[in-house]
């Protein structure tokens, strides 16, 4: 009797493995389907280069491991740890944390090589990670940028180039059509100013090494301007395509023809020379200084007006039409001046320190950025429109699209937010740098925003938040 019920026992035991066995089975199956419907996906939403890891990783993941050697487990650890690794690496550099699963899929495989018995192990296995990620990636393609900090950006007025300078001597000439790029290796200094021409044919390009230098979008030096005595740090062309105009760190402005001959050069504040600007119609030249003056020069170099403020003018923009200045300083006032140089508005703006103006399209009204978190709209006699607020850090850069119906803004708090003006109660958040934004620019068309960071990332995005190219520095 003992022997039967044994039997029976034994018996049971194999109908219960078996069935647990099939459900594997089915598992297994589900999974590998599931994987393989991932790794299209995945085909279909980035571009990493030449990573066979991915299809070698997603193409077959076993599953399973009821009994694990001491070593085994430790090595399960280890996985479990770069998984958790993935998911925080997503949230701000979703390529890194796409390849950071993907490896710990690799691990994986191989202490799962041969078992198909789902074990009672807690991990996460790697295609639990790689699934949200790659219904969630925004992220199109990365490539290398500069190694250290980016400078300045502009747009060509084609939208199909973007020009990057660093402080790593190094410009840079995006090809965002082709996702290729061109270095321009000859300055001997960090690069603080880069600007594409009007009309889209020249780049110019100024250091600390005092030289300017002008070349074509091929990457072809044309002129380097070497009559300075002190780093140049501030460059402009004329709305009109026909001046350069460049300030160097002993105050001096100069105003080229783009063949490089000297069309005027004067001196210009006591002060060092932070910016400078030419009005819309081309026909004057605004500088910034830090001896807390303003000022509007013909181009003969003729001193026309003097926008004098108490505290440091830090930011300076005309309006579209070219009638109107706005100033803000380091008192926290706004200025809003006539092109005579009248004080038509003085507001109290914010409640910290102002970091940048943009004017809308039509010229109607401006928005302002502080250390306050807030971004504020005004119309042209002084009166506050429009409070927006979301950002938890200092809010550093805004723009205005072209054709005005949002406005971008980043922050210290490593986001990108797009604001609509019809409904400015709510905004969307990008999200994808590691640090504090720099500056942020639309493209010409209004579809793109490209931003710069003190991760020493360039990041281009759509109007969803998608960034569709990422160009980080090259990993040392």
């Amino acid at each position: 009797i003992l022997e039967l019920k044994q039997k029976a026992l034994e018996s049971e035991q194999f109908k219960i493995e078996a069935k647990q066995n099939k459900r594997n089975l089915e598992l297994l199956e589900k999974e590998t389907k599931l994987l393989k419907e991932m790794q299209e996906k995945s085909q279909k939403k980035i571009k990493i280069g030449k990573i066979a890891l991915l299809v070698s990783v997603i193409s077959a993941i076993p599953i399973g491991g009821l009994f694990l050697s001491g070593k085994q487990e430790k090595f399960l650890l280890k996985i479990d740890q770069s998984v958790t690794q993935a998911y925080q690496k997503f949230e701000f550099a979703q390529i890194d944390g796409l390849i950071t699963a993907m490896e710990a899929g690799q691990d994986f495989q191989q202490i799962y090589h041969n078992d198909i018995t789902f074990g009672k192990n807690p991990i996460h296995t790697p295609m639990f990670v790689l699934r949200p990620i790659l219904d969630h990636i925004q992220e199109k393609n990365q490539l290398t940028s500069h190694q250290k900090a980016i400078t300045a950006i502009n747009f060509s007025p084609n939208g199909q180039y973007l020009a990057s300078a660093s402080t790593d001597q190094m410009v840079k000439i995006w090809d965002l059509q082709n996702s290729q790029y061109i270095n321009l290796r000859d300055q001997q200094d960090q690069v603080t100013a880069v600007e594409i021409s009007p009309d889209g044919q020249y780049l110019a390009s100024a250091s600390l090494d005092k030289t300017v230098k002008i070349w074509n979008l091929q990457g072809n030096l044309l002129k380097n301007i070497t009559q300075y005595e002190a780093g140049v740090n501030a460059l402009s062309f004329s709305p009109d395509g026909q001046y350069l105009a460049t300030a160097s760190l002993d105050n001096r402005i100069n105003i080229w023809d783009l063949q490089g001959n000297l069309y005027q050069s004067f001196n210009a504040h006591e002060g060092r020379i932070n910016a400078l600007t030419f009005s819309p119609d081309s026909q004057y030249l605004a500088t910034v200084s830090s001896d807390t003056n303003a000022m509007i020069w013909d181009l003969q170099g003729k001193l026309k007006q003097t926008l004098k403020q108490d505290q440091a003018i830090l930011a300076l923009k005309f309006s579209p039409d070219g009638t109107k200045i706005v100033t803000v300083s380091t008192d926290n006032y706004i200025y809003i001046w006539d092109k005579k140089g009248k004080i038509l508005n003085k507001i109290k703006g914010h409640k910290d320190l102002i970091r940048a103006i943009s004017f809308h399209p039509d010229g109607t009204k401006f928005a302002t950025v502080s250390d306050d978190l807030t971004t504020k709209i005004w119309d042209m006699k002084g009166n506050l429109l429009t409070n927006l607020k979301g950002h938890q850090q200092s809010v550093l850069t805004v723009a205005f699209s072209p054709d005005g119906e949002t406005l971008a803004t980043g922050s210290k708090d490593r986001s990108i937010r797009l604001w609509t003006l019809k409904q400015p109660e709510s905004s969307l958040v990008f999200k994808g740098h590691e640090n504090s934004l720099i500056s942020g620019a639309f493209s010409p068309d209004g579809q793109t925003i490209a931003t710069t960071s003190s991760d020493q990332t360039l990041r281009l995005w759509d109007l969803e938040g998608h960034q569709t190219l990422k160009m980080s520095h090259p990993q040392s």
